[in-house]
Protein backbone atom coordinates (compact mmCIF):
# COMPACT_ATOMS: atom_id res chain seq x y z
CA UNK A 1 0.00 0.00 0.00
CA UNK A 2 2.86 2.27 0.83
CA UNK A 3 4.57 1.42 -2.27
CA UNK A 4 1.46 2.50 -4.48
CA UNK A 5 0.74 5.62 -2.85
CA UNK A 6 4.26 6.80 -3.30
CA UNK A 7 4.40 5.79 -6.78
CA UNK A 8 0.50 7.68 -7.03
CA UNK A 9 1.96 10.90 -5.54
CA UNK A 10 5.14 10.83 -7.71
CA UNK A 11 3.38 10.75 -10.85
CA UNK A 12 1.43 14.08 -9.61
CA UNK A 13 4.06 15.75 -8.81
CA UNK A 14 6.00 14.92 -11.75
CA UNK A 15 2.61 15.95 -13.88
CA UNK A 16 1.55 18.89 -11.86
CA UNK A 17 5.25 20.05 -12.64
CA UNK A 18 4.80 19.44 -16.41
CA UNK A 19 1.83 21.30 -16.32
CA UNK A 20 2.69 24.04 -14.60
CA UNK A 21 6.15 24.58 -16.82
CA UNK A 22 3.82 24.68 -19.86
CA UNK A 23 1.37 26.70 -18.47
CA UNK A 24 3.79 29.73 -17.43
CA UNK A 25 5.46 28.87 -21.02
CA UNK A 26 2.18 29.26 -22.89
CA UNK A 27 1.59 32.60 -20.80
CA UNK A 28 4.39 34.26 -21.80
CA UNK A 29 3.95 32.93 -25.09
CA UNK A 30 8.23 32.33 -25.73
CA UNK A 31 9.38 29.56 -27.47
CA UNK A 32 11.40 26.50 -25.53
CA UNK A 33 13.54 26.54 -28.45
CA UNK A 34 14.32 28.98 -31.47
CA UNK A 35 16.53 28.52 -34.33
CA UNK A 36 19.29 30.99 -35.11
CA UNK A 37 21.87 30.76 -37.44
CA UNK A 38 25.35 31.99 -35.83
CA UNK A 39 28.37 32.42 -38.32
CA UNK A 40 31.91 33.44 -36.88
CA UNK A 41 33.74 33.73 -40.04
CA UNK A 42 36.91 36.60 -41.12
CA UNK A 43 34.16 37.98 -43.56
CA UNK A 44 30.66 37.33 -44.09
CA UNK A 45 28.31 37.62 -46.58
CA UNK A 46 24.87 36.27 -46.41
CA UNK A 47 23.51 34.24 -49.69
CA UNK A 48 19.91 34.32 -49.83
CA UNK A 49 16.74 34.51 -47.91
CA UNK A 50 17.17 33.62 -44.11
CA UNK A 51 13.97 32.18 -42.20
CA UNK A 52 15.72 32.06 -38.81
CA UNK A 53 17.69 34.93 -36.73
CA UNK A 54 21.26 35.72 -37.60
CA UNK A 55 23.86 36.33 -35.37
CA UNK A 56 27.26 37.49 -37.38
CA UNK A 57 30.73 37.77 -35.72
CA UNK A 58 33.62 38.70 -38.53
CA UNK A 59 35.58 41.54 -39.69
CA UNK A 60 33.40 42.60 -42.44
CA UNK A 61 30.17 41.64 -42.47
CA UNK A 62 27.35 42.17 -45.85
CA UNK A 63 23.51 41.09 -46.09
CA UNK A 64 23.11 41.92 -49.41
CA UNK A 65 19.88 43.51 -51.56
CA UNK A 66 18.64 40.09 -52.70
CA UNK A 67 18.90 38.49 -49.18
CA UNK A 68 15.98 38.66 -46.99
CA UNK A 69 15.98 37.65 -42.45
CA UNK A 70 12.69 37.04 -41.24
CA UNK A 71 13.96 37.50 -37.82
CA UNK A 72 15.96 39.11 -35.63
CA UNK A 73 19.57 40.50 -36.84
CA UNK A 74 22.27 41.13 -34.17
CA UNK A 75 26.31 41.93 -36.25
CA UNK A 76 29.82 42.48 -34.30
CA UNK A 77 32.11 43.81 -37.21
CA UNK A 78 34.89 46.02 -38.03
CA UNK A 79 32.50 46.78 -41.24
CA UNK A 80 29.03 46.47 -41.56
CA UNK A 81 26.75 47.21 -45.05
CA UNK A 82 22.84 46.04 -44.70
CA UNK A 83 21.66 46.33 -48.03
CA UNK A 84 18.53 43.70 -47.63
CA UNK A 85 15.41 43.77 -46.04
CA UNK A 86 15.11 42.43 -42.20
CA UNK A 87 11.96 41.93 -40.83
CA UNK A 88 12.45 41.58 -37.03
CA UNK A 89 15.35 43.80 -35.01
CA UNK A 90 18.96 44.81 -36.04
CA UNK A 91 21.73 45.34 -33.38
CA UNK A 92 24.82 46.39 -34.58
CA UNK A 93 28.12 46.48 -32.91
CA UNK A 94 30.85 47.88 -35.16
CA UNK A 95 33.19 50.21 -36.57
CA UNK A 96 31.44 51.62 -39.38
CA UNK A 97 27.99 50.97 -40.60
CA UNK A 98 25.83 51.62 -43.57
CA UNK A 99 22.30 51.29 -43.90
CA UNK A 100 21.76 50.67 -48.04
CA UNK A 101 19.10 52.35 -49.69
CA UNK A 102 17.20 48.88 -50.00
CA UNK A 103 17.73 48.11 -46.36
CA UNK A 104 14.34 47.75 -44.83
CA UNK A 105 14.37 46.86 -40.68
CA UNK A 106 10.48 45.97 -39.93
CA UNK A 107 11.35 46.56 -36.23
CA UNK A 108 13.94 48.85 -34.11
CA UNK A 109 17.83 49.33 -34.59
CA UNK A 110 19.85 49.53 -32.17
CA UNK A 111 23.31 50.75 -33.64
CA UNK A 112 26.64 50.92 -31.24
CA UNK A 113 28.70 52.38 -34.32
CA UNK A 114 31.56 54.88 -34.41
CA UNK A 115 30.49 55.88 -38.02
CA UNK A 116 26.92 55.50 -39.58
CA UNK A 117 25.89 56.35 -42.17
CA UNK A 118 21.46 55.50 -43.21
CA UNK A 119 19.93 55.75 -46.62
CA UNK A 120 17.17 53.12 -45.91
CA UNK A 121 14.39 52.32 -43.77
CA UNK A 122 13.40 51.61 -39.87
CA UNK A 123 9.72 50.85 -39.08
CA UNK A 124 10.77 51.24 -35.29
CA UNK A 125 13.02 52.92 -32.79
CA UNK A 126 16.53 54.36 -33.96
CA UNK A 127 18.96 54.17 -31.19
CA UNK A 128 22.16 55.32 -32.18
CA UNK A 129 25.46 55.87 -29.54
CA UNK A 130 28.72 56.43 -31.03
CA UNK A 131 31.05 59.08 -32.66
CA UNK A 132 29.23 60.11 -35.78
CA UNK A 133 26.01 59.38 -37.94
CA UNK A 134 24.74 60.48 -41.37
CA UNK A 135 20.97 60.10 -42.10
CA UNK A 136 20.85 60.53 -45.76
CA UNK A 137 17.88 62.48 -47.54
CA UNK A 138 16.56 59.38 -48.46
CA UNK A 139 16.67 58.12 -45.28
CA UNK A 140 13.09 56.96 -43.63
CA UNK A 141 11.97 56.72 -39.79
CA UNK A 142 9.16 55.78 -38.74
CA UNK A 143 9.71 55.53 -34.43
CA UNK A 144 11.57 57.52 -32.75
CA UNK A 145 15.18 59.22 -32.80
CA UNK A 146 17.45 58.79 -30.15
CA UNK A 147 20.94 60.06 -30.70
CA UNK A 148 24.32 59.99 -28.57
CA UNK A 149 26.80 61.51 -31.52
CA UNK A 150 29.38 63.76 -31.39
CA UNK A 151 28.74 64.76 -35.09
CA UNK A 152 25.01 64.40 -36.07
CA UNK A 153 24.94 65.18 -40.40
CA UNK A 154 20.39 65.08 -41.09
CA UNK A 155 20.05 65.71 -44.61
CA UNK A 156 16.43 64.78 -44.99
CA UNK A 157 14.44 67.62 -46.51
CA UNK A 158 11.15 66.63 -43.65
CA UNK A 159 13.08 65.54 -40.44
CA UNK A 160 11.32 65.27 -37.12
CA UNK A 161 12.98 65.66 -34.14
CA UNK A 162 15.99 63.72 -33.35
CA UNK A 163 15.73 63.61 -29.06
CA UNK A 164 19.12 63.47 -27.54
CA UNK A 165 20.09 60.51 -25.62
CA UNK A 166 19.62 60.31 -21.79
CA UNK A 167 19.93 57.89 -19.52
CA UNK A 168 16.55 57.50 -19.44
CA UNK A 169 16.65 55.76 -22.45
CA UNK A 170 20.00 53.62 -21.97
CA UNK A 171 17.58 50.94 -21.27
CA UNK A 172 15.39 50.53 -24.20
CA UNK A 173 18.38 51.42 -26.31
CA UNK A 174 20.43 47.90 -25.34
CA UNK A 175 16.73 45.66 -25.07
CA UNK A 176 17.47 43.89 -28.62
CA UNK A 177 20.84 42.95 -27.40
CA UNK A 178 18.89 40.53 -25.26
CA UNK A 179 17.96 38.60 -28.29
CA UNK A 180 22.07 37.15 -28.79
CA UNK A 181 22.54 37.07 -25.00
CA UNK A 182 20.18 37.14 -22.86
CA UNK A 183 18.10 35.34 -21.90
CA UNK A 184 18.80 32.69 -24.71
CA UNK A 185 21.74 30.07 -24.97
CA UNK A 186 22.97 28.64 -28.08
CA UNK A 187 23.93 25.16 -28.57
CA UNK A 188 26.30 25.65 -31.75
CA UNK A 189 26.24 21.61 -32.15
CA UNK A 190 22.10 21.35 -32.39
CA UNK A 191 22.38 25.21 -34.22
CA UNK A 192 19.55 25.89 -31.56
CA UNK A 193 18.64 28.65 -29.29
CA UNK A 194 17.75 27.46 -26.07
CA UNK A 195 15.22 30.40 -24.03
CA UNK A 196 15.88 31.45 -20.78
CA UNK A 197 12.55 29.46 -19.92
CA UNK A 198 13.96 26.22 -20.59
CA UNK A 199 17.44 27.33 -18.73
CA UNK A 200 15.55 28.70 -15.81
CA UNK A 201 13.59 24.87 -15.22
CA UNK A 202 16.87 22.83 -16.02
CA UNK A 203 18.33 25.00 -12.80
CA UNK A 204 15.45 24.77 -10.48
CA UNK A 205 15.57 20.83 -11.46
CA UNK A 206 19.04 20.76 -10.79
CA UNK A 207 18.80 22.79 -7.47
CA UNK A 208 15.96 21.03 -6.21
CA UNK A 209 18.51 17.63 -6.65
CA UNK A 210 21.57 19.46 -5.01
CA UNK A 211 19.16 20.51 -1.63
CA UNK A 212 17.95 16.26 -1.88
CA UNK A 213 21.90 15.27 -1.90
CA UNK A 214 21.98 18.02 1.10
CA UNK A 215 19.06 16.78 3.09
CA UNK A 216 20.05 13.41 2.88
CA UNK A 217 23.68 14.08 4.15
CA UNK A 218 22.42 16.70 6.63
CA UNK A 219 20.33 13.91 8.13
CA UNK A 220 23.41 11.00 8.42
CA UNK A 221 25.99 12.88 9.21
CA UNK A 222 23.75 15.67 11.97
CA UNK A 223 21.10 13.65 13.00
CA UNK A 224 20.76 14.77 16.07
CA UNK A 225 21.38 18.37 15.65
CA UNK A 226 18.64 17.94 12.32
CA UNK A 227 16.23 16.92 14.66
CA UNK A 228 16.61 19.28 17.17
CA UNK A 229 15.87 21.91 14.64
CA UNK A 230 13.26 20.04 13.15
CA UNK A 231 11.84 19.62 16.67
CA UNK A 232 12.20 23.66 17.07
CA UNK A 233 9.88 24.40 13.73
CA UNK A 234 7.54 21.78 14.74
CA UNK A 235 6.79 23.68 18.21
CA UNK A 236 6.60 27.69 17.20
CA UNK A 237 7.35 28.19 13.47
CA UNK A 238 5.00 32.22 14.12
CA UNK A 239 7.75 33.05 16.58
CA UNK A 240 10.39 31.12 14.52
CA UNK A 241 9.69 32.90 11.36
CA UNK A 242 9.78 36.28 13.37
CA UNK A 243 13.27 35.48 14.71
CA UNK A 244 14.54 34.58 11.08
CA UNK A 245 12.90 38.05 10.06
CA UNK A 246 14.72 40.05 12.74
CA UNK A 247 18.32 38.10 12.01
CA UNK A 248 17.82 39.10 8.32
CA UNK A 249 17.15 42.98 9.02
CA UNK A 250 20.24 42.48 11.16
CA UNK A 251 22.57 40.86 8.35
CA UNK A 252 20.80 43.44 6.37
CA UNK A 253 22.20 46.61 8.84
CA UNK A 254 25.08 44.94 9.71
CA UNK A 255 26.14 44.82 5.76
CA UNK A 256 25.44 48.23 4.85
CA UNK A 257 26.89 50.12 7.99
CA UNK A 258 30.43 47.97 6.99
CA UNK A 259 30.42 49.24 3.88
CA UNK A 260 29.37 53.03 4.96
CA UNK A 261 32.46 52.62 7.64
CA UNK A 262 35.12 51.03 5.15
CA UNK A 263 33.91 54.06 2.37
CA UNK A 264 34.65 56.64 5.28
CA UNK A 265 37.73 55.03 7.22
CA UNK A 266 39.48 52.33 4.27
CA UNK A 267 41.88 51.17 7.18
CA UNK A 268 39.23 49.80 8.96
CA UNK A 269 38.38 47.23 6.37
CA UNK A 270 41.94 45.52 7.34
CA UNK A 271 40.19 44.30 10.63
CA UNK A 272 36.23 44.68 10.28
CA UNK A 273 36.10 42.65 6.54
CA UNK A 274 38.06 39.20 7.80
CA UNK A 275 35.16 39.49 11.10
CA UNK A 276 32.60 39.69 8.51
CA UNK A 277 33.75 37.11 6.21
CA UNK A 278 33.60 34.71 9.09
CA UNK A 279 29.94 36.18 10.17
CA UNK A 280 28.69 35.51 6.68
CA UNK A 281 30.07 31.80 6.25
CA UNK A 282 28.50 31.02 9.78
CA UNK A 283 25.42 32.80 8.38
CA UNK A 284 25.18 30.45 5.28
CA UNK A 285 25.85 27.92 7.36
CA UNK A 286 22.54 29.01 9.44
CA UNK A 287 20.39 29.09 6.52
CA UNK A 288 21.28 26.27 4.98
CA UNK A 289 20.78 24.31 7.72
CA UNK A 290 17.12 25.46 8.23
CA UNK A 291 16.15 25.44 4.91
CA UNK A 292 17.39 21.84 4.59
CA UNK A 293 15.11 21.08 7.59
CA UNK A 294 12.03 23.13 6.09
CA UNK A 295 12.16 20.99 3.41
CA UNK A 296 12.38 17.66 5.12
CA UNK A 297 9.67 18.98 7.22
CA UNK A 298 7.20 20.24 4.33
CA UNK A 299 7.86 16.65 2.75
CA UNK A 300 7.21 14.79 5.81
CA UNK A 301 3.69 16.60 6.33
CA UNK A 302 3.21 15.67 2.47
CA UNK A 303 3.50 11.99 3.16
CA UNK A 304 1.73 11.93 6.72
CA UNK A 305 -1.10 13.31 4.02
CA UNK A 306 -1.01 10.00 2.02
CA UNK A 307 -1.04 7.48 5.33
CA UNK A 308 2.97 7.54 4.45
CA UNK A 309 4.67 7.14 7.49
CA UNK A 310 7.79 4.86 7.51
CA UNK A 311 9.83 6.32 4.76
CA UNK A 312 13.58 6.76 4.30
CA UNK A 313 14.80 10.51 4.30
CA UNK A 314 15.96 9.87 0.48
CA UNK A 315 12.26 9.89 -0.45
CA UNK A 316 11.23 12.26 2.47
CA UNK A 317 14.01 14.92 0.82
CA UNK A 318 13.17 14.28 -2.41
CA UNK A 319 9.22 15.07 -2.12
CA UNK A 320 9.60 18.00 0.07
CA UNK A 321 12.13 19.89 -2.61
CA UNK A 322 9.67 18.92 -5.56
CA UNK A 323 6.85 20.38 -3.85
CA UNK A 324 8.58 23.65 -2.87
CA UNK A 325 9.76 23.77 -6.90
CA UNK A 326 5.93 22.63 -7.96
CA UNK A 327 4.98 25.61 -5.83
CA UNK A 328 7.53 27.77 -7.15
CA UNK A 329 6.52 27.31 -11.11
CA UNK A 330 2.75 27.57 -10.18
CA UNK A 331 3.30 31.22 -8.19
CA UNK A 332 5.74 32.00 -11.09
CA UNK A 333 3.27 32.37 -13.95
CA UNK A 334 2.23 36.37 -13.56
CA UNK A 335 4.17 39.14 -11.51
CA UNK A 336 1.71 39.40 -8.86
CA UNK A 337 1.75 35.45 -7.84
CA UNK A 338 5.37 35.46 -8.28
CA UNK A 339 5.76 38.49 -5.69
CA UNK A 340 3.76 36.75 -3.26
CA UNK A 341 5.83 33.24 -4.02
CA UNK A 342 9.09 35.46 -3.14
CA UNK A 343 7.63 36.26 -0.18
CA UNK A 344 6.70 32.92 0.65
CA UNK A 345 10.36 31.44 0.36
CA UNK A 346 11.40 34.23 2.40
CA UNK A 347 9.26 33.15 5.23
CA UNK A 348 9.70 30.02 5.00
CA UNK A 349 13.73 30.74 4.77
CA UNK A 350 12.84 32.89 8.45
CA UNK A 351 11.88 30.17 9.67
CA UNK A 352 14.64 27.72 9.45
CA UNK A 353 16.72 30.07 10.32
CA UNK A 354 15.22 31.25 13.28
CA UNK A 355 15.21 27.26 14.43
CA UNK A 356 19.10 26.80 13.59
CA UNK A 357 19.45 30.54 16.03
CA UNK A 358 17.53 29.04 18.79
CA UNK A 359 18.93 25.32 19.03
CA UNK A 360 22.27 26.96 18.24
CA UNK A 361 22.93 25.08 15.18
CA UNK A 362 20.89 22.09 16.45
CA UNK A 363 23.10 21.42 19.02
CA UNK A 364 20.61 22.02 22.02
CA UNK A 365 17.03 21.15 22.08
CA UNK A 366 14.88 24.08 22.09
CA UNK A 367 13.08 23.45 25.15
CA UNK A 368 16.29 22.16 28.08
CA UNK A 369 15.41 20.28 30.67
CA UNK A 370 16.74 21.67 34.34
CA UNK A 371 16.47 17.86 36.00
CA UNK A 372 19.74 17.65 37.48
CA UNK A 373 20.59 14.04 37.64
CA UNK A 374 22.83 13.23 40.69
Amino acid sequence: MHRKGLFILALMLIGMVVLANAARQALSQQPLLRSTQVNFEQSFTLGGPLQEDLVAVAETVHLPADSRVTGNVAVIADVAQIDGPIDGDLTVMANELTLGPDAQVNGNATLLVDQAAIDGAVAGTLHFRGDQITLDSDAHVSGDIFACADTLDDQRAESPRIRPCDESNLWSSTQTLSNVTNPNFVLPLLNVTVSGAAIAILCSALGSLALSGLSILAVVLFPRQISHIEEAIRTGPRSLGGTGLMILALAAGVTFALIAAVVALPPLGLVLVPVYLLAALLFFGMTLAGWITVTLVIGDYLLHRVSLTVLPPLVIAAVGNISLLLAWNLLALTTWTRTFGIFVLILLGAVGLGATFVTRLGTRPMHRSYLVQG
